[in-house]
């Protein structure tokens, strides 16, 4: 059985809320499930949400149906883009999807409008969330635009494991999406890497079988 959020919980995540009244903003917390859609490309948001559990996948579809993760919204953040558009009062340019269950505090557009004209801690914070955003972003288009993309493989695969937990439970579809390519393309280079025996692979599963070996390739670039 999970504990509750409490309002300690909540103001130690984001600490601006305390000038708002603790018990309005626990009375807005919103529980949202894994594989849900948060947020659909094009909609107005009526409410901003600030994340309390879970995670959320920002995405951006294209139209052949291809994704690439723009990046996750964790505990003690809050979707830039979403923030954004409510500002500008313009439609919400990616989608968000629920990783992991979630639970959020979702506060009106309307109020939310009007509290950042107030509070310099909730501008703080958007400013702050605005400018590590950016540089995400940035290291992203850096990544797609001039790093090979079985080196991004191969990072990615290190990142999601450990000397300890050498099984990764992923799809080449997710990859795909996560490294903004073809799902071909994912499936071609991991079969290399099988077949060089780094990685062993089977249904939703990656092994590292020569994690060291994987290193090493990074290593020697």
């Amino acid at each position: 059985m999970t504990r509750a959020i409490t309002p300690e919980d909540i103001s130690n995540l984001f600490p601006f809320f305390l000038e708002t009244g603790m018990d309005n903003v626990v009375h807005s917390i919103t529980k949202i499930p894994a594989g849900a859609c948060a947020f659909l490309e094009g909609d107005h948001s009526s409410h901003v949400a600030f994340v309390l559990k879970g995670s959320l996948r920002v995405i951006k579809i294209g139209e052949s149906g291809r994704e690439i993760l723009l990046y996750r919204v964790l505990p003690g953040e809050s979707c830039i883009l979403q923030l954004s558009s409510v500002l500008a009062g313009v439609g919400y340019p990616a989608t968000a999807i629920v990783e992991n269950e979630a639970e959020a505090v979702m506060i009106p557009a309307e109020r939310f409008k009007h509290w950042i004209n107030e509070s310099q801690s909730l501008r703080d914070f958007v400013y702050g969330n605005l400018t590590k955003r950016i540089s995400s972003m940035m290291a992203l288009v850096e990544e797609i635009a001039f790093k090979r993309m079985d080196v991004r493989l191969i990072e990615l695969l290190l990142s999601k494991t450990s000397s300890e937990q050498r099984v990764i439970k992923v799809t080449h579809e997710e990859i795909a999406g996560e490294l903004g390519t073809a799902r071909e393309v994912i499936s071609r280079l991991l079969k290399n890497l099988e077949n060089d025996a780094f990685i062993e692979l089977s249904r939703g599963k990656i092994e590292l079988t020569n994690r060291n070996g994987l290193q090493s390739i990074l290593e020697d670039m």
